[in-house]
C-alpha cells in the first residue's frame, strides 16, 4: 500500500525508524562488511518490520489490561476519518509513542551482547539445521575483531600486542585501540601504549618513552596477541599478577 497523503508518507517514513537506529547502532559496535544499497535497505525494512510486530504486541496487551486509557483501535478501524477528527490528540501521542517504543526497541536489540547471542543461536546444531548453514560457510568477520576483542565480555585484562614489521623489526605494547574494519585493506592500523619496546632488525631491544604508537598494517607481516586475566599490573619490567 502506497501512502496517498503527507502525513500517511511521513509516518511510513518513520516506521523505517527502527531498523535505522538498529543499523546505526551496529555500524558503530560491531565491525561488519559493506553491504549494497539493496541488502542495506531490506536490512532496515526487515528489522523495522520485526520491531513494528513486536510493538504492536505490546500495545495491544496495554490495550487488553487497561482499555480506558489505551487508544481505541477498533474505533480508529471502523471509522478512521471520524475518530481522526474527534482524537486526534490521543491519536497524536500514541502514534509518537508507537514510534518511539519500536525505536527503542531496535536499538536495544543492536546492543552487541544480543548480535553476539543470536550469531550462537544461528551457528548451533538447531540453527545450522533451520537456516542451512555449515561450519565452512563464508564469514565476513574481521579476524583482528575475533583475537583481540575474544574475552571483551568477561572482564578483560590487558591485551599484549607484539607486531613484526616489514622492515624486519618488532614492536610491542598494549592494546589501546584499533581498526576493526573487515576488509583487510592497508589503511587499517592498530595504537599500542605503554609499556612500549622496539626490537631492530639486527636484534637490539629499546624503550619507547611515549604515550602513544600507531602501526600500520601495510607495514604488519605478522602479530602475536596475549591476554592477560583482569588484575593483572606492569611491574618492576614485566606483567605481574594482582597481589594476594
Amino acid at each position: 500500500m502506497v501512502p496517498s497523503s503527507f502525513a500517511g508518507l511521513a509516518f511510513f517514513i518513520l516506521l523505517l525508524a527502527p531498523g535505522f537506529a538498529y543499523v546505526l547502532r551496529v555500524e558503530r559496535s560491531i565491525p561488519n562488511r559493506e553491504l549494497s544499497v539493496f541488502r542495506e535497505t531490506l536490512h532496515v525494512v526487515f528489522v523495522s518490520i520485526v520491531c513494528v510486530f513486536a510493538t504492536g504486541l505490546l500495545f495491544a496487551a496495554l490495550r487488553w489490561l487497561w482499555p480506558e486509557h489505551t487508544l481505541n483501535i477498533r474505533g480508529l478501524i471502523r471509522n478512521p476519518e471520524e475518530f481522526s477528527r474527534e482524537h486526534h490528540v490521543q491519536l497524536v501521542w500514541w502514534s509518537i509513542a508507537f514510534v518511539a517504543v519500536a525505536t527503542l526497541l531496535g536499538a536495544f536489540v543492536a546492543d552487541p551482547r544480543y548480535v553476539d547471542r543470536m550469531h550462537g543461536l544461528l551457528s548451533s546444531r538447531a540453527g545450522r539445521l533451520i537456516t542451512g548453514s555449515e561450519d565452512t560457510d563464508i564469514r565476513y568477520v574481521s579476524q583482528w575483531h575475533r583475537v583481540l576483542d575474544l574475552y571483551q565480555d568477561d572482564q578483560p585484562g590487558p591485551v599484549l600486542v607484539g607486531v613484526a614489521l616489514d622492515d624486519g623489526s618488532r614492536v610491542r605494547g598494549r592494546l589501546w585501540a584499533y581498526n576493526p574494519t573487515p576488509e583487510e585493506e592497508e589503511n587499517r592500523d592498530l595504537v599500542l601504549t605503554p609499556p612500549l619496546t622496539l626490537t631492530s632488525a639486527d636484534g637490539q631491544e629499546s624503550r619507547l618513552e611515549t604515550q602513544f604508537t600507531i602501526v600500520s598494517a601495510r607495514r604488519i607481516v605478522r602479530m602475536d596477541v596475549t591476554h592477560l586475566p583482569p588484575g593483572y599490573v606492569f611491574d618492576g619490567g614485566r606483567w605481574r599478577p594482582p597481589a594476594g
